[in-house]
């Protein structure tokens, strides 16, 4: 019989973690497909890339004032790119898009966090919820959310980016493996969180 055991705490690894937290991330190929395929640099994005990505995220199509939004970037894409396509990978560069966001996104964090993924995808994770809970358990032993600002977002890209290198995780595919983790384990600790036990 092939039933489970507990893996002793030597044993475990950020591979085993994200190997085994990520199933609980509700997948969809066809979904993701959208996602990998309409995510490029900066100068190959395209309208109908922004829109797809943003009804990704969204999970359905946009509510008219989400629309609107995306509307002004498609709108402002030539712009964003001039703007932005010869930035580099320090905060600073992060701030300025996270900061040229508000153009379009007035008070919507994790939407104007995703604008800065789309154009940095390979330095700035996405933001959600429940990988922000995983997050904050894992760091800071708090299962619950912490405080939606700039400088918690660059402890998480801090922090996302350390596993991807401790995993070699450096494609779209590979980290978004760890997001997966992220979230299934954030959901996990949303619906689950007297069953947590502590050192």
């Amino acid at each position: 019989m092939n039933l489970p055991v507990l893996m002793k705490k030597e044993d475990l690894t950020i591979d085993c973690f994200i190997d085994s937290w990520r199933k609980f991330y509700q997948s969809d190929d066809n979904k993701d497909k959208i996602y990998y395929e309409n995510l490029k640099s900066i100068n190959e994005l395209t309208e109908d890339g922004f829109q797809n990505l943003f009804e990704w995220k969204n999970g359905m199509r946009l509510s008219p004032k989400k629309q609107e939004s995306v509307d002004k970037i498609k709108h402002d894409l030539p712009n964003i790119v001039i703007k932005f396509e010869k930035s580099g990978n320090l905060e600073d560069d992060f701030k300025k898009i996270y900061d040229y966001s508000y153009n379009f996104f007035k008070d919507g964090y994790i939407w104007n966090l995703f604008f800065l993924h789309i154009l940095k995808y390979n330095s700035c994770p996405i933001a959600d919820v429940y990988a922000y809970k995983a997050y904050n358990y894992i760091c800071n032993r708090e299962n619950e959310l912490p405080v939606y600002n700039w400088n918690t977002y660059l402890k998480y890209v801090n922090f996302f980016n350390e596993i991807a290198t401790k995993t070699n995780r450096t494609t779209k595919e590979s980290r978004k493996e760890i997001d997966e983790a992220l979230w299934g384990f954030g959901k996990f600790l949303e619906n689950y969180p007297k069953i947590i036990m502590e050192d």
